[in-house]
């Protein structure tokens, strides 16, 4: 009884306006309760729904359209665009550049994982620089990055965490620029997610950097000298650097030994005696202004081109003291 009194009273609440959703899951209640009554209306906005019918049998329309076709459907979500996203990339050596953590290969993976979760790539950005140590999240290509992500209100995909930093310190600083950080392995990177892979990274890195001191610890215990990893760039300043230096120590001997009478008589030792006699001081660091004393064996490797600069300086001289034509 108390079913049919709550079917009576359908027609006054109009479920199929306030809760169109939920309208399907009570009719079908309807349908399967074969109800022991003789006749029952249901009055609505439209005209009778249901006809009077016999003892246990279903309600139904007029017509040959079934109940739940003429009921309001709930309205469909659109569908969302795409989320702008910039991918970015980074290798701290050539080694990883050539191998299977290369800028191509972490480019791909990011691509799969945009498409995966409806992102799309706008914008790609790249370093070639180590994210270990203080101030490391001030790479370029990071920064350019971030500030893409904030223009656009799109989020930076990368392919490990350890790409993006190695320093726990720099956790917070990339925290208050806003932008959402993402992995290929891990998805979002969360506060809790972010410090957790960049502390693992970093210890990581204290590793391999304490791997590498004993390493050359031992090569110096053993006589060997290391080779460190120098930057082309750094490279090419070094390079230069003691290019003009050495030009500069030549320069100051030959102008010492021009017009010193006998000097070709003298010992590499009794040469540089004279130098440091005179003042004048080999340059050993130009950018702290450092110099310390000649000795003969530093002279000897220098000797060749002393000579070569003398007689440039000979030459100058007569051609300026010659008679003029």
């Amino acid at each position: 009884m108390r079913l049919i009194q709550v079917i009576q009273m359908i027609p006054a609440i109009q479920p199929h306006r306030m809760f169109p959703h939920r309208w399907f899951g009570l009719r079908a209640l309807i349908l399967t309760a074969k109800l022991p009554c003789k006749a029952f209306e249901f009055e609505a906005n439209y005209t009778t729904l249901c006809q009077p019918v016999s003892n246990r049998s279903f309600p139904t329309f007029p017509g040959s359209y079934p109940m739940c076709l003429n009921v309001p459907f709930a309205p469909k979500i659109p569908a969302t665009k795409c989320r702008s996203a910039v991918a970015y990339a980074r290798v701290s050596t050539k080694q990883q550049s050539s191998q299977s953590l290369s800028i191509e290969g972490q480019f791909d993976a990011i691509r799969a994982f945009a498409s995966k979760n409806r992102m799309e790539i706008t914008y790609y950005e790249l370093d070639e620089a180590s994210a270990y140590g203080p101030g490391s999240e001030n790479r370029p290509g990071l920064q350019a990055a971030i500030r893409h992500a904030k223009a656009s209100g799109g989020v930076v995909i990368v392919y490990r965490v350890s790409r993006l930093s190695r320093w726990i310190a720099s956790v917070d600083l990339l925290r208050a620029t806003g932008v959402r950080f993402y992995s290929v392995d891990k998805g979002y990177l969360s506060e809790t997610r972010l410090r957790q892979g960049v502390l693992k990274a970093q210890e990581e890195a204290d590793h391999k950097s304490l791997a590498q001191k004993m390493q050359h610890s031992l090569a110096r215990l053993r006589g060997k000298k290391c080779r460190r990893s120098v930057s082309p760039s750094d490279r090419r300043k070094g390079t230069v650097n003691n290019q003009h230096r050495r030009d500069d120590n030549i320069r100051s001997v030959a102008n010492h030994f021009c017009d010193l009478p006998g000097m070709e008589k003298m010992t590499h030792s009794a040469r540089a005696e004279s130098l440091n006699l005179a003042g004048v001081l080999r340059m050993v660091s130009a950018r702290r202004e450092r110099r310390s004393e000649w000795t003969g064996e530093a002279l000897r490797k220098q000797w060749p081109l002393v000579m070569a600069e003398i007689e440039l300086l000979r030459d100058v001289d007569n051609f300026r003291g010659g008679p003029v034509g």
